[in-house]
């Protein structure tokens, strides 16, 4: 993904290509590289703005997000709590998924992170979430939620306000990277 300005050049190993020529023109255009290859230029989806957004934390990839997303039964148009923002990039994936009938709300104790996090949804146009600066230790406010995902270092902590937030069958899923947090989030 290039973000496209005016007397820039893109230097590829198919030729280089001058982006002024794209400015005004459709999606799905071809151009020619200096090379005389003809390339097509795509519209940038979710997973490309996933990649090169800002980021201060380890990020949840797409395909992460995505199995957790089947995992967890939720559909467009559901109310979902996210503890531990972070940079937004499985904010965005669940807010996308969710629909402008669904609502996000997503928690995180580190304020750079919520205004990284707001950056980027911004950026994508993203209006369905709300960011709480809050340790959701301390509670979570919203009830009767569909699912509730986890992605912070000490889940286990967390575990005793899930229970009482979600709705009769709401899940809820915890990206746990290593053994020892798995291990303390299962005995809990």
């Amino acid at each position: 993904m290039v973000k496209v300005k005016r007397g820039k050049v893109l230097h590829t190993h198919k030729g280089s290509v001058d982006l002024s020529e794209i400015i005004g023109k459709e999606w799905g255009c071809i151009i020619e590289t200096s090379k005389g290859e003809r390339v097509e230029v795509h519209k940038p989806i979710l997973t490309d703005y996933i990649e090169k957004i800002g980021r201060a934390t380890q990020i949840i990839y797409p395909k992460d997000a995505g199995f957790m997303i089947l995992k967890s039964g939720i559909r467009p148009g559901d109310t979902v709590v996210e503890i531990g923002t972070g940079s937004g990039a499985l904010t965005m994936v669940l807010a996308n998924f969710l629909g402008r009938n669904g609502r996000l709300y997503s928690y995180d104790i580190r304020r750079e992170s919520l205004e990284t996090a707001e950056r980027n949804l911004r950026l994508l146009g993203i209006d369905n979430v709300v960011l709480k600066h809050k340790d959701a230790k301390e509670g979570i406010d919203e009830s009767n939620v569909d699912a509730i995902f986890l992605d912070i270092p000490d889940p286990w902590e967390v575990l005793p306000q899930v229970h009482d937030r979600l709705k009769p069958n709401g899940t809820f899923l915890a990206f746990l990277p290593s053994c020892e947090q798995v291990n303390k989030t299962v005995l809990k």
